[in-house]
């Protein structure tokens, strides 16, 4: 198959999964009109620009490397909204309709470049605080939503958030070990 297109379809799809684990307003914004809406996502926080206001947050800055932005309805994005004792980040995941940002063509590579991941902008828009969950009551399992008893509602975050990715980079390593093994030479390796 196709590397790329594996990269993207378990991205998309489980960015569409944070998707239903925000609030039920937030579902209804994303979904409602559109129940076949795909999300892309970036879990680089920008550096500045996320200020608290009333109702939500004011934001600015630049996602790097949000593949499937190109066929994606909404993002989820992390956002750092705050700092610990420790001087640590304490970050959040946004959801925001692509027509809030702009997508920057910054997705210049020799492999995967049908992935689209380029930078997602946004330049000063306002986040309602039903599309805002802490990173951290995800990673808990306390989601926004109200269905506990649906399965899917049930997956752990942070496992199928990394896990999500393995298939496709398993694929790309088997077929570039059957590639180098079909082209190798005959003869026995020299030295």
């Amino acid at each position: 198959g196709d590397g790329a297109a594996g990269w993207i379809l378990g991205l998309i799809n489980v960015c569409t999964w944070f998707g239903t684990l925000f609030s039920e307003q937030a579902q209804e914004e994303c979904f409602g009109a559109n129940p076949k809406a795909k999300l892309c996502g970036s879990i680089f926080a920008p550096k500045g620009g996320i200020t608290r206001v009333e109702g939500g947050y004011r934001v600015s800055g630049q996602w790097p490397y949000c593949s499937g932005s190109a066929w994606s309805d909404w993002a989820t994005l992390a956002l750092n909204v705050g700092e610990r004792p420790d001087g640590s980040p304490v970050q959040a995941l946004a959801m925001l309709p692509m027509s809030d940002v702009e997508v920057m063509d910054t997705w210049f590579v020799a492999g995967m470049v049908a992935t689209a991941s380029n930078t997602i902008v946004a330049k000063d828009i306002f986040i309602p605080d039903p599309r805002v969950q802490m990173l951290e009551d995800l990673a808990f399992e306390r989601y926004a939503h109200e269905y506990d008893d649906e399965p899917g509602y049930r997956v752990s975050f942070v496992p199928l958030a990394t896990l999500i990715l393995a298939g496709a980079n398993v694929g790309l390593a088997r077929a570039a070990m059957d590639l180098t093994l079909s082209q190798r030479a005959d003869k026995p390796v020299t030295y």
